[in-house]
């Protein structure tokens, strides 16, 4: 009796199964891109946002800068925003505009508003009003 043992895979077996892997590792290197590229536009979507809403209520209200913060009159109520423990804050409340900022203030140059903070060791100055 001849037996013959078939120990081992055969090529086509060899290159499927690399294949595979290689398709498997393809992917998993394009979900990594996607959710760093993600992670990175939440970031400045934030900061926009805040900018956005800021510009919206200084648009429909009267803003004045007193020292580092911002004083808003709107329908005979006063709003501040300033920097409050790592975040710009609107207060009469507590409503969060930036958070993760190390410093922000408010200036104001030739009739116009700025704001300034630092954020990830770059410093940003946008115009408000």
């Amino acid at each position: 009796m001849n037996k013959s043992r078939r120990n081992g895979f055969t090529l086509i077996e060899a290159l499927l199964s690399l294949m595979i892997s290689l398709l498997i590792s393809s992917m998993i290197c394009m979900i990594f891109s996607i959710v760093l590229h993600l992670l990175q536009v939440h970031r400045t979507t934030q900061d926009q946002y805040a900018i956005l809403q800021l510009r919206e209520l200084c648009a429909l209200s009267e803003c004045q800068v007193a020292g580092d913060s911002l004083t808003i009159e709107i329908n005979h109520e006063s709003y501040t925003v300033h920097y409050d423990r790592q975040r710009l804050v609107k207060e009469k409340g507590y409503e969060i505009l930036l958070e993760g900022i190390t410093n922000a203030y408010f200036m104001e140059e030739e009739g116009s508003i700025y704001l300034s903070y630092e954020k990830d060791e770059q410093t940003f100055t946008f115009e408000i009003v």
